[in-house]
């Protein structure tokens, strides 16, 4: 089973828990301050969502020069008769 490990924000007194209780409110044994278990995971839904779009206006910008290059290569110049 994986533990998580963290100190008490108020005596640094540290307490090992099952991973599956990140995010819930605890009670610190030595000193009794209630506070939220550290959550690793949350903000990566965050991380994901702006590497997708990063990931998308890169896409968009090379397809939209290819596209824009082609076109100039098929538009006729000024002088076209």
């Amino acid at each position: 089973m994986k533990t998580l490990k963290f100190n008490c924000p108020r005596c640094a007194h540290q307490i090992e828990m099952p991973f599956t209780m990140r995010g819930h409110v605890l009670n610190c044994p030595q000193c009794g301050q209630l506070f939220n278990a550290p959550n690793p995971y949350r903000f990566t839904w965050i991380y994901i969502l702006a590497f997708a779009l990063a990931v998308a206006f890169l896409i968009y910008c090379v397809v939209s020069q290819q596209m824009e290059s082609s076109n100039m290569i098929n538009r006729p110049g000024p002088d076209w008769k």
